[in-house]
């Protein structure tokens, strides 16, 4: 294996691939139906009224935990998804928890596990179609589609029911995502801007074919 201060500095410039509170199924999907639906509507704000509505089990849960647990704003990362991530010549098993954060646009914390005391290893933002339109070109570049993943089954919400699931996956089929890679895969320590990277959900052989798609080729 190549030394890894090797592969971060290659890495860098390339394009290819909490934990202590998770959501309860019924919120996640609400939370997201909502998102999909009326992006307009739904900011940060309004995921506290969307926390209100949750099963009165989860409130309960909530109001049990200790106060560090469900203190802002790490208590609105709420919607479990697990995908499998490419990073130069690696793949690996991520867990994400997302929050909408604003208009069509929601940000994630990337795990490699679920047991306590993992590292946080990655933050991904993923926005909607209508957003990706928006962007210039230049920026468009740093974007990938999470459809193939989406389709090749590389993408799973384990918190839900099976028709939670695939409702649920037909709303992430549609995003767009950029996920920066933040100091390998170990917890190792950051090194600068060298140790920055891009990681994605698709191999670079669906990047290529997303490019020509895009590119009307």
């Amino acid at each position: 294996m190549r030394n890894r201060n090797e592969r971060l500095r290659h890495g860098a410039a390339g394009v290819a691939g909490v934990v202590g509170v998770t959501g309860v199924a019924a919120l996640a999907l609400a939370g997201l139906r909502a998102w999909a639906a009326s992006p307009a509507t739904v900011t940060p704000a309004t995921v506290e009224s969307i926390t209100a509505t949750a099963p009165a089990a989860s409130a309960a849960s909530a109001a049990s935990a200790p106060e560090s647990a469900v203190a802002d704003p790490l208590r609105q990362y709420t919607t479990h998804l697990v995908a499998t991530h490419y990073l130069r010549d690696e793949s690996y098993e991520t867990h994400h928890y997302f929050k909408p954060l604003r208009d069509g646009v929601l940000q994630g914390l990337v795990f490699r596990g679920t047991a306590e005391g993992m590292p946080l290893i990655e933050v991904e933002w993923a926005i909607s179609e209508a957003v990706f339109g928006r962007l210039p070109d230049w920026q468009k570049a740093f974007w990938h589609p999470l459809a193939p993943a989406v389709d090749a089954g590389r993408v799973r919400l384990p918190d839900l029911s099976p028709e939670q699931e695939r409702e649920m996956l037909g709303t992430v089929r549609g995003l767009y995502a950029q996920t920066i890679n933040l100091a390998g895969l170990d917890g190792e320590l950051p090194i600068g801007l060298e140790g920055i990277a891009l990681a994605t959900h698709i191999t670079r052989a669906e990047m290529l074919r997303a490019m020509g798609a895009s590119s009307g080729r």
